[in-house]
């Protein structure tokens, strides 16, 4: 706990004006309790993962949503099943929030409907209580809809343009999805998607950026990482991924990991 400063919100995070490529400098602004703290560092870890800021439709996604009569909330919102007691509910989307919630509810709800784009079963347009299904079942006297609609990237505390990121689907350009090229001494811990557990993912993220920070290794020339983010781009280009474009693979992840640090070892 001796490290550890609660009720500490970070303001701003941007290069000191003595900072090099060779020498990294990062001034950070923290609010503590009101107060406003500046600070320097090495090295940062940002940390706030990627459920930070949640994707909500509009209208433009979603005709006629604007009229819908009945509550809505995002899964990022979501605590206990009590409010869709007796109700009819729709929960959009089928990742694995989706898949929780509805099997948290749909004991209590008068009636449960899964929605699912990817399945076929997406929301086609609304009209008040009433919800048009793209395999054309309509969903009458509708309570409630939980939109398990996702997260996009978003850094509040980061001046624009200070890393690469791109929507449709959201994703950063990151050097095995830790590193933004040209920022020595920043790393971005958790921000995969991985399909079971992610805090081994971030774990493993941290040790080598620990790593790099003690100098017991190094990451690869930039033109290395250019071509490891290029051919990720490319990847999501060529299969048209629309679906979380940042997912990684256990173990292999964490084969990749340990040959840089390996190869790159002091």
């Amino acid at each position: 706990m001796e490290y550890i400063t609660f009720n500490a919100k970070v303001l701003n995070l941007c290069e000191n004006e003595e900072h090099t490529i060779e020498e990294n400098r990062w001034d950070v602004d923290v609010d503590i309790d009101g107060k406003i703290y500046k600070y320097t560092f090495e090295a940062v870890a940002i940390c706030n993962g990627h459920h930070f800021s949640e994707i909500w439709p509009t209208s433009n996604d979603i005709p006629g949503l604007d009229t819908f009569s009945g509550v809505q909330i995002h899964s990022h919102n979501y605590r206990m099943n009590e409010f869709t007691t007796n109700k009819t509910v729709i929960v959009a989307g089928l990742s694995i929030s989706g898949g929780d919630i509805g099997g948290d509810i749909e004991d209590v709800t008068r009636q449960c409907i899964y929605s699912s784009r990817r399945y076929g079963t997406g929301i086609k347009k609304i009209l008040k209580d009433k919800a048009y299904l793209e395999n054309g079942v309509i969903v009458k006297h509708v309570d409630i809809i939980i939109w398990c609609w996702g997260y996009r990237y978003e850094y509040p505390f980061l001046e624009k343009g200070f890393l690469e990121i791109q929507e449709n689907p959201s994703r950063i350009s990151l050097f095995q999805r830790v590193f933004p090229i040209n920022k020595p001494g920043i790393a971005l811990i958790g921000t995969p998607t991985v399909n079971g557990s992610l805090h081994p993912v971030a774990e493993k993220q941290s040790e080598w950026f620990a790593k790099i920070c003690a100098k017991d290794t190094n990451l690869p020339p930039t033109l290395e990482m250019e071509k490891e983010i290029d051919s990720w781009k490319n990847g999501i280009e060529e299969y048209n991924v629309s679906y979380r474009p940042m997912q990684v693979t256990i173990p292999q992840y964490f084969d990749v990991i340990d040959r840089y640090i390996k190869d790159y070892a002091n």
